[in-house]
């Protein structure tokens, strides 16, 4: 009988419609194969930017430890010279205190001297002209 009555296979059409399965098989295969050889391409890249990105994500990461270290010990250095710095102004502050200090001093002596030199050359200057007058009459 034949198949298309709806009766048994002969040997060769079997072969046949198993070579046809086989060659669809064989297509599906090959499209399959191109599928996953462009996925395989597709995650090789994915991996490949994966990688740049930890390599940039480390340097990055080195970069702010190595500016956090430069802040800390700019920090530090300002912290220094800040204290060194209120110590040159209470420094400079106490010199100040002891410069007006000294020259009212001084001029409390220069005062006290003219007080008494003034009026004793006064009295000088009018003895010797009384003096010169007394001779000169």
């Amino acid at each position: 009988m034949s198949e298309e009555r709806g009766g048994l296979m002969t040997t060769e059409s079997f072969a046949l419609k198993m070579f046809e399965a086989i060659g669809g098989l064989s297509g599906d295969l090959k499209e399959v194969s191109a599928t996953m050889r462009g996925i395989d391409e597709k995650l090789n890249h994915m991996n490949t930017k994966i990688e740049d990105v930890k390599t940039l994500a480390k340097e990055a990461s080195s970069s702010a430890d190595t500016a956090n270290s430069k802040v800390n010990e700019a920090m530090g250095l300002i912290r220094d010279n800040k204290e060194d710095i209120e110590r040159l102004f209470v420094k400079f502050r106490e010199k100040d205190a002891e410069r007006k200090a000294d020259k009212k001093e001084a001029s409390d002596k220069l005062f006290k001297w003219v007080g008494i030199v003034v009026p004793a050359s006064i009295s000088i200057t009018s003895i010797i002209i009384t003096i010169i007058f007394r001779l000169s009459n």
